[in-house]
C-alpha cells in the first residue's frame, strides 16, 4: 500500500527533536512537543496530515480500494490514550491500545499504531481484490458488504452466468480471504448438498477455488489433490520461501507478510494461555501456599523516604500485594475447577461470636410455641391493626418534636400527642382505652433526644432503647419526598430470643400488608448489639439491572439498655434483661441479640 520507515527505537518518535520548523501562520496555538510528534507522523506515514481543525489533527491512511477509508484522530493525551478511529469498517478493526505495545507495561506507540493500521489496510486490500475477481466469465459480482453481526466477515452475493436465477451467499474473512469461507449457501437447495471441502486449494485465488467446489472437479490442478496449505502453515515461512514455493503475487505476498505480523503477537498469547493451562495441579498449589506464607509489606521498608511519602508508598504497596495475591486465587481456582480449595471467610468479630445458648434455629418447636401464645400473638394472627401513639418528654424542645414528626413519617398510623405535665402510667391507661396497640415515648437530654421507649398494649412487653447517630433527613444528602404507601419491613440479624422479642416488637409498629407499588423499605438492622434504623425507597434504572436505592431519612442507631415485662412501671415492673454493661460485657464478641 505504502511504504512507512520503522525504527528500532520507538520512543525515539517522542524524544528526538525534529529538524522541521514550526510554522508560525496556522499552527502557533501547538506546543513545541505537539508539532514534532505530528511532523513525525508526517514523515512516517508518507500521507497527507490534516491540520485544519487544530485540536484533532487526523491521519489519513491511503488505500487502492476507494470505496474504504480509515483515518486516525490523534487525542491530546495521545500517546498515553489511544487514538480516535474512524473507519468505514471500525468494529472489524479491533484491538487493545494497552497490549500492542512494546511490552504490557508500556502502552503503544505512535510506530505501533501505524504499523498496524498499514497491516489492516494490507489485508483489506487483498480482499476487496479477491472479491473483485468474482466477477468473471462464471460469475457475476452482485455485491459485498461488512456482515451486520461478525464484523471479521465480508457478506458476497453471486449469480451463476449458467444460471442467472441462482444466487451464491458466501461468508469471506476479510482478514484470511484465501482460507475456506466460513458459510456457503444456494438459493438452489442441492448445490451444495455433496459438498467436498478437500477441492479447495488455499494457494489459488478465491474465485478460482469458487468455480471448482461449483463445478465439482479440479480442473487439472494437482495441488488440490494434496492436503490444501493452510494460512497458519504459511506463517513460518519467510518471504523468499512463499515467492519460490508458492508464486503467489505481490498483493498475495503483502496480505501474507501483513499476516505474519497480525498473528505473531496472538501465537504468543496463545502459547502462554497453553503454558498455563499444562502447569502441575500440585505445584500451583504449593506455589499457592507459599504466596500465602510471603510476608507482608511493613513500614520498616519506606524509612529511606520522606515521612510525607511514607503513607501514600506504604499504601500502594500494600494494595499491589493484595492484587498479587488475589491473582494467585483466581489462577489456582480457573486451573482446578471443582477440586479447587473452598474460599476462605474472614474472619470477623461478628462470625467469631461466643455461643449463646439462646440462639434461635430453624424450625424450633419451642420457639414457635412460645410465638404462637406471646403478647404480639394477635398481631401476627391478623387480630389487631396497627394504631401507633408518639408523645415526648414534658416540655419538649423544637429538636424533639422535629424527630417524632419524623417518625410519623416513617410509620403509617401514628398520632403525635404532647404530653406536657401527664405521667407517663396515665398516659398508657388513656392509650389502652382509645385502643392504641403500640405507645413510643421519645426522652430528651441537652435539647436533643438521647432515648425511646417502646411499649406494646395493652400487655406489654416495654424496651428502652439509647439513641445515637441521629440525622434528620434534611442533614442527608440526595433524598427524596416520602409516599403515603405502606412500607416493606426489614428485620435482619436478629439472632437470640431477645433479638426475636426486639424484632416482633419492631413488625407490630407497621401494617400487615405492604404496598409494594411505593416501594418503600423500612430497615432494622443488628449489628454488635446495635441496631441501625434506615428508610429507603428503591428505584428501577434499567430493566435486567440492580436496583438503586434512594434514602428517604431519618436515619439513627437505637441500643437496648432494657426489657421489661408487662407495660412500663420501672418501680415494680419484672424486668426481662437489663444490660449491666461491666458485668455482662465481658468480651468484644459477646453479643445478646
Amino acid at each position: 500500500m505504502f511504504g512507512l520507515p520503522m525504527s528500532d527505537d520507538v520512543w525515539g518518535f517522542f524524544i528526538e527533536k525534529h529538524e522541521a520548523a514550526k510554522p508560525d501562520d496556522y499552527v502557533t496555538h501547538l506546543e513545541e512537543w505537539e508539532w514534532n510528534w505530528l511532523s513525525q507522523v508526517e514523515a512516517l506515514a508518507r500521507e497527507d496530515l490534516d491540520l485544519s481543525d487544530p485540536f484533532a489533527p487526523a491521519l489519513h491512511f491511503a488505500l487502492r480500494c476507494d470505496e474504504y477509508w480509515i483515518v486516525m484522530h490523534a487525542r491530546r493525551g495521545f500517546p498515553a490514550e489511544p487514538p480516535a478511529l474512524n473507519c468505514a469498517y471500525q468494529q472489524g478493526f479491533s484491538f487493545d491500545w494497552y497490549v500492542f505495545g512494546e511490552s504490557e507495561e508500556q502502552p503503544s506507540t505512535l510506530c505501533d499504531i501505524v504499523r498496524l493500521y498499514r497491516e489492516y489496510c494490507d489485508v483489506l486490500d487483498l480482499t476487496v481484490s479477491q472479491l473483485k475477481l468474482l466477477e468473471n466469465s462464471f460469475t457475476s459480482l452482485i455485491g459485498y458488504a461488512l456482515h451486520e453481526e461478525d464484523k471479521d466477515c465480508f457478506a458476497v452475493k453471486l449469480s451463476l452466468k449458467s444460471a442467472v436465477d441462482e444466487v451464491l451467499t458466501i461468508l469471506v474473512d476479510w482478514r484470511n480471504p484465501l482460507d475456506f469461507p466460513r458459510h456457503l449457501s444456494s438459493t438452489n437447495e442441492k448445490r451444495f448438498s455433496d459438498l467436498n471441502c478437500d477441492l479447495w486449494d488455499g494457494n489459488d485465488d478465491l474465485h478460482v477455488n469458487i468455480q471448482r467446489i461449483i463445478n465439482g472437479q479440479t480442473e487439472g490442478s494437482e495441488s488440490a489433490r494434496k492436503e490444501p496449505v493452510s494460512i497458519h502453515m504459511r506463517t513460518v515461512m519467510d518471504r523468499k520461501n512463499m515467492e519460490e514455493k508458492l508464486a503467489l503475487s505481490p498483493s498475495n505476498i503483502a496480505y501474507l507478510q501483513a499476516y505474519i505480523n497480525m498473528t505473531a503477537k496472538k501465537k504468543k498469547l496463545e502459547c502462554k494461555e497453553e503454558e498455563d493451562n499444562n502447569v502441575d495441579t500440585a505445584e500451583l498449589v504449593k506455589h499457592y501456599e507459599e504466596v500465602k506464607k510471603t510476608p507482608t509489606v511493613t513500614k520498616d521498608e519506606f524509612r529511606h523516604l520522606p515521612k510525607t511519602e511514607r503513607g501514600v508508598a506504604l499504601r500502594k504497596a500494600l494494595k499491589k500485594n493484595k492484587r498479587a495475591r488475589q491473582a494467585e486465587r483466581e489462577k489456582l481456582r480457573e486451573t482446578l475447577g471443582d477440586a479447587a480449595p473452598p474460599k476462605e471467610v474472614p474472619k470477623t468479630i461478628e462470625s467469631t461470636r461466643e455461643y449463646d445458648v439462646t440462639m434461635v434455629q430453624d424450625d424450633d418447636e419451642e420457639v414457635e410455641h412460645d410465638e404462637a401464645h406471646d403478647e404480639f400473638a394477635s398481631y401476627f394472627n391478623r387480630e389487631t391493626t396497627p394504631k401507633v401513639l408518639i408523645t415526648m418528654s414534658p416540655f419538649a424542645k423544637k429538636t424533639t418534636w422535629k424527630f417524632c414528626f419524623e417518625l410519623q413519617k416513617c410509620i403509617p398510623n401514628a398520632e403525635i400527642f404532647s404530653r406536657k405535665g401527664v405521667p407517663l402510667k396515665k398516659v398508657v391507661k388513656q392509650s389502652i382505652a382509645r385502643s392504641y396497640t403500640d405507645l413510643i415515648v421519645v426522652h430528651e437530654d441537652h435539647k436533643r433526644p438521647n432515648g425511646i421507649i417502646f411499649c406494646h398494649l395493652p400487655e406489654g412487653p416495654t424496651a428502652y432503647f439509647k439513641i445515637n447517630s441521629l440525622r434528620f433527613t434534611k442533614d442527608i444528602p440526595r433524598t427524596a419526598e416520602t409516599t403515603s404507601h405502606y412500607p416493606e419491613i426489614i428485620l435482619n440479624n436478629f439472632n437470640t430470643r431477645l433479638g426475636h422479642t426486639t424484632a416482633r416488637m419492631f413488625a407490630c409498629l407497621f401494617p400487615h400488608d405492604p404496598k409494594f407499588t411505593g416501594r418503600r423499605v423500612v430497615t432494622f438492622h443488628n449489628q454488635r448489639d446495635y441496631v441501625f434504623f434506615r428508610h429507603h425507597r428503591y428505584e428501577f434504572k434499567k430493566e435486567g439491572q440492580k436496583a438503586a436505592l434512594v434514602e428517604l431519612g431519618p436515619r439513627f442507631t437505637l441500643r437496648l439498655k432494657w426489657l421489661q415485662k408487662g407495660t412500663f412501671d420501672t418501680k415494680w415492673g419484672e424486668f426481662e434483661w437489663v444490660l449491666k454493661r461491666h458485668e455482662m460485657e465481658t468480651s468484644r464478641r459477646r453479643f445478646f441479640l
